[in-house]
């Protein structure tokens, strides 16, 4: 019986300690990007997409820059040998698909962090009913909205000094299945996208927090993901344990030095 690799927490650590200093100490806009024309490339295979499936996107295919591919399929060959599949649920996005998700994800925000804004949004079922409703609120409201949602979706932008991390073809966001021909996602404790605290990246470290209902399975399953990505030379965003960086400007906040990816299109 062959046995499976055991994760060191040491290492963990480390990364977990690195990325939340990154992250407090600086803004990942204010990192300077020498594009490098890395391509985009189709993603064959281990995918799942996501917003096309949920009608948020017309277009089927992921894509990623090809040195980001490379380091998913080593992440992939890793989590493969903990027991799962690496599934990519979305990659590069368009700036309509960005824009659709930011209003989107603003009103689960509301639900989860502002409720006594909630009445004005109940009816609002469109991005477009979304930011109808955002569009008529004052001034500091939206200010303090649109500055929580951004920790969790950027905004749509192609601004070449900060286009938004996933239109650089750098930033993906990854899942684990099951390695059986059911294929079935695992039980990570947060639904893909969730905009609540027991997302973020490390939360399963806390001291203090709410158990989940198979914890030491989730935690199990939130470090195998977050080794496997950043083993194969990722970084992680600390409020999505889903998202991984290569190339971009969050990456290079993390690791130093300057970003190689800015906005591309295909």
């Amino acid at each position: 019986m062959t046995m499976k690799p055991i994760i060191p927490k040491e290492y963990l650590a480390v990364e977990k300690n690195r990325v939340e200093k990154a992250y407090q100490q600086d803004s990942w806009k204010k990192v300077s990007i020498k594009e490098n024309n890395d391509p985009l490339t189709v993603v064959q295979r281990n995918c799942y997409p996501f917003y096309y499936h949920q009608n948020l996107s017309s277009d089927d295919r992921i894509l990623l820059r090809t040195a980001v591919l490379d380091r998913f399929l080593c992440a992939s060959n890793i989590a493969e040998s903990f027991g799962f599949k690496l599934v990519i649920y979305d990659g590069w996005r368009s700036v309509t698909l960005q824009e659709n998700l930011f209003w989107d994800y603003l009103k689960k925000l509301i639900a989860t962090e502002f409720n006594h804004l909630l009445p004005s949004f109940q009816t609002a079922e469109t991005p477009e009913a979304i930011k109808k409703v955002f569009d008529g609120l004052d001034v500091s409201q939206r200010s303090n909205l649109k500055f929580v949602n951004e920790r969790y979706v950027s905004w749509p932008s192609t601004d070449s000094s900060c286009p938004s991390p996933h239109a650089t073809g750098g930033a993906v966001d990854v899942w684990l299945h099951t390695l059986d021909a059911s294929n079935t996602p695992v039980d990570m404790g947060a639904p893909f996208d969730s905009a609540e605290e027991l997302a973020h990246a490390f939360y399963h470290w806390k001291k203090d927090r709410k158990q989940f209902v198979d914890d030491s399975t989730v935690c199990f399953h939130r470090d195998v993901i977050i080794y496997a990505m950043t083993m194969a030379g990722f970084s992680c965003y600390p409020y999505e344990f889903w998202h991984f960086n290569y190339g971009n400007q969050m990456d290079a906040l993390v690791k130093g030095g300057v970003a190689q990816y800015g906005y591309i299109e295909p």
